[in-house]
């Protein structure tokens, strides 16, 4: 079996917006083009038409836009070792949560000897989190995600006693569709991790 190509991804580095050159480039070549923007959004062009992608659609649009959103984030893992009878924390290195997640069943990070891992935090263009993100709660780790633009939330998800919360830790409160979108992907997030506990 051969693979076909699924059309072509360009970033854009100086608009929010596709420019007319994508437009353009679609139209010539006859092949869908996706187009990531400086603020984390991913864009579909097919036929001229343009269309947002969102993390979750299916097929090679929501890859793509997954695999966007994980180039722009910064996560490290948080430790925890007792000190002197009380705990002390730490933080790790670098690590890419929404690729690793994407590719693997399971998420975990190696915590140094003597320490555990309690937390993963996200520095991501958004407070909603990514579809695969419900991976890294079924290991027991917190997910803080930090929101790089002016107003920064921060946001904690977490799994305990069988139950998917969220908490809006700081920041301006949410919009109605973030909410909205919080919503849903913690619904998603209870029916499979109820699924695999």
């Amino acid at each position: 079996m051969i693979a076909t190509p699924e059309g072509a991804f360009v970033t854009s580095v100086v608009s929010s917006l596709p420019l007319e050159i994508h437009v353009f480039a679609n139209l010539t070549y006859h092949d869908v083009l996706r187009v990531g923007t400086p603020d984390g959004k991913t864009w579909k062009i097919d036929q001229g038409a343009l269309s947002q992608v969102q993390l979750d659609s299916p097929g090679a649009d929501g890859f793509v836009a997954r695999n966007y959103a994980g180039q722009n984030e910064t996560c490290m893992p948080i430790f925890e070792k007792q000190v002197g009878g009380k705990p002390g924390y730490s933080v790790g290195s670098v690590t890419q949560v929404i690729e690793a997640t994407e590719k693997a069943d399971k998420f975990s990070v190696g915590a140094p000897e003597g320490a555990s891992t309690v937390g993963i935090t996200c520095a991501r263009d958004s407070i909603v989190p990514a579809p695969n993100d419900y991976k890294v709660l079924a290991t027991g780790y917190k997910l803080t995600i930090f929101e790089r633009r002016p107003g920064t939330r921060e946001g904690e998800f977490s799994y305990a006693n069988g139950r998917v919360t969220f908490a809006l830790k700081k920041g301006d409160p949410l919009t109605a569709s973030d909410q909205a979108a919080i919503d849903a992907r913690l619904a998603v997030f209870q029916k499979a991790l109820s699924a695999t506990h």
